[in-house]
């Protein structure tokens, strides 16, 4: 097997792939064989994108809800942003992540992610989990 039909096959299977070199993630599927062949005939390393996990030592704050779990503050994004994560209990539509804004004296439900923390557009919320109340919130 040659170099080109490794990558193809690494890339046919992982769906979306990382160029180590350009950290570039590839997602459309017309592009991976492509990007795959030119990055062996490059020499470069393409890899699997492990999915995200939360930790507490990733995070600027962490906190419990007895329904929804942990919850954990992320750093500042480039505008400053800070959002609070907590894991999909239900993982409808392929979300792993839901993700909060601190507004006020609540967690208002921002977005869902995927499982490498893309924010996913367009998905239905349920009412239940919209706002989370500082006062439910522990630790």
């Amino acid at each position: 097997m040659n170099k080109d039909s490794i990558a193809w096959s690494e890339a046919a299977n992982a769906g979306a792939i990382a160029l180590v070199s350009s950290f570039a993630v590839i997602t459309k599927p017309f592009k991976i064989a492509n990007t795959a062949r030119k990055a062996a005939q490059a020499g470069n390393k393409i890899t699997r994108v492990k999915p995200w996990r939360l930790t507490e030592s990733g995070s600027t704050a962490v906190k419990k809800h007895d329904t929804y779990g942990k919850f954990y503050r992320s750093a500042p994004d480039r505008e400053g942003r800070t959002y609070w994560w907590t894991k999909d209990q239900s993982g409808h539509g392929g979300s792993q992540f839901k993700v909060y804004k601190s507004e006020g004296d609540t967690l208002k439900w921002h977005a869902d992610a995927d499982e490498h923390g893309n924010f996913l557009k367009g998905k239905h919320k349920s009412p239940g989990s919209k706002t989370i109340p500082w006062s439910e919130l522990h630790g």
